[in-house]
């Protein structure tokens, strides 16, 4: 089965405005605290901005910007 073309990478196409990997964690740093202490509706439009400016995955954009929160012991439901 062939490999689905959109999720190759080529390192010689177009990937040039993308900020370099230094460039990105310190805006999840910069983030992180806002993040952390935002409502859901306010998380919903850090997490946009910064899925924007970044060029990652939302989900991978959310582990990022939780990385070293440990979640309280209260449970859910």
């Amino acid at each position: 089965m062939p490999q689905k073309k959109c999720y190759l990478r080529r390192h010689d196409e177009g990937h040039k405005n993308e900020p370099s990997q230094q460039a990105k964690w310190e805006v999840v740093e910069r983030l992180r605290h806002r993040y952390l202490q935002a409502s859901r509706i306010e998380k919903t439009r850090i997490l946009d901005e910064f899925v924007a400016l970044s060029g990652l995955h939302r989900k991978s954009a959310i582990r990022a910007l939780r990385q070293g929160y440990e979640r309280g012991s209260e449970r859910r439901g």
